[in-house]
């Protein structure tokens, strides 16, 4: 969960086109354990805000919006961020999981 906050918080920064060491997005997580015919089928259900939160050197905030991420624009997220994918596999190893190579685009 972490490794997928991070790259999705880390696009969500780059959009927003701030470069401040003091950025924050928000987003809320709820881990769901079961699919809707009761079978395991652990997944992440993900919110996050639609910009980045600035701190000023003044002590004050700003709030950056972006443009609402489509689902197509998350596909290619997935798809194109090799990052996420390497991390995941290499965290799996790690834990003794075998999982195949990604195939990144």
């Amino acid at each position: 969960m972490a490794i997928v906050y991070h790259a999705i918080s880390t696009h969500i920064v780059n959009r927003a086109g701030v470069s401040n060491k003091q950025v924050n997005t928000g987003a809320v997580t709820l881990i769901q354990r079961f699919g809707s015919a009761l079978n395991l089928n652990i997944h992440f259900q993900m919110l996050f805000l639609e910009g980045a939160i600035n701190e000023n050197s003044w002590g004050g905030t700003t709030f950056t919006r972006i443009k609402a991420q489509s689902h197509g624009d998350m596909v290619e997220l997935a798809h194109t961020n090799c990052p996420i994918f390497r991390k995941i596999w290499f965290g799996a190893a790690r834990h003794g999981k075998q999982l195949s190579e990604p195939a990144c685009r």
